[in-house]
């Protein structure tokens, strides 16, 4: 479009609205022809206080602007913000900070919703029923504070989870757990503690498998069952012959527990068999 046929649109009284869709273009185009050729747009009328405001954004159209909308509107600048004010709550009386849109507002702020239905019509809310309540840690006996609700679900409470940890550790054993099958007998016979005291200084407190000392660890070393003890059926002098038994560290002896548990129910030639691998000759 040339520059003389944009002025005769012009003087016809057209917006650049109205010159784009005569033409097939679009507003956005009309206006950098506009800037091109150095040619003011028409005035359109704005409906908001009578006044007349340019329909393109220049540097003398918003200088013409924020004078025709000086006192009426409330233009916020860049860093044009108050800070917060302190106000007290209505209920209360604690002191709490407001800011954003509250800060304009002229009505009673308060600290938290439930003094807000404190407040409210001058009485409690209907399921209101009584506030907190002070109660008593089972372990330490330490007085701690819990919501009504929680004060007569729960029958014990506790201040921390190392308090519940320790409760837990005393109280809840064998069959009060409930996922506990039962347990296992950890005693090896009559002879066990002899055989252990033997096999350790047999192999001089030190593992056979890592060559780890109980000086380095700092206790004594694991004995182990090489072929498990339930493979015996109860034959504990076989099951806890020197032959059987083997010194472990505890990282060892862990190892050596994770892989016999993965394996099905054998017998004594098949763990003879498989326990070569974990044990040299």
């Amino acid at each position: 479009m040339s520059k003389e046929e944009l002025e005769k649109l012009l003087k016809n009284g057209l917006s650049t609205r109205l010159i784009a869709l005569s033409c097939s273009l679009s507003q956005s185009r009309i206006s950098q022809l506009l800037k091109e050729y150095n040619l003011k747009p028409n005035f359109k009328f704005n409906r908001v206080g009578g006044k007349r405001l340019y329909s393109v954004v220049t540097i003398e159209s918003n200088k013409k602007r924020s004078e025709t909308l000086k006192g009426k509107f409330f233009l916020r600048k860049k860093g044009d913000y108050k800070p917060a004010e302190i106000r007290r709550c209505g209920a209360c009386g604690k002191e709490i900070k407001v800011k954003g849109n509250n800060r304009r507002k002229q009505h009673i702020s308060y600290c938290s919703r439930r003094c807000m239905s404190f407040a409210f019509m001058g009485r409690k809310p209907a399921n209101f029923k009584g506030g907190p309540q002070q109660v008593r840690c089972t372990e330490c006996k330490k007085e701690i504070m819990r919501s009504i609700t929680e004060a007569l679900r729960y029958k014990r409470h506790f201040c921390s989870q190392k308090c519940a940890g320790l409760w837990k550790s005393k109280n809840l054993v064998g069959g009060m757990i409930y996922n506990w099958k039962g347990g296992y007998e950890p005693y090896y016979g009559p002879n066990w503690v002899r055989q252990r005291k033997l096999c350790r200084e047999r192999d001089h407190n030190t593992c056979r498998k890592c060559s780890k000392t109980a000086q380095q660890l700092g206790k004594n070393l694991d004995v182990d069952h090489k072929i498990p003890f339930e493979a015996f059926n109860g034959n504990y002098e076989k099951a806890n012959d020197l032959i059987n038994l083997w010194s472990l560290c505890p990282s060892c002896h862990s190892q050596k527990t994770n892989w016999q548990t993965k394996q099905c129910k054998l017998t004594l030639e098949q763990w003879a068999h498989l326990i070569k691998r974990w044990y040299p000759s």
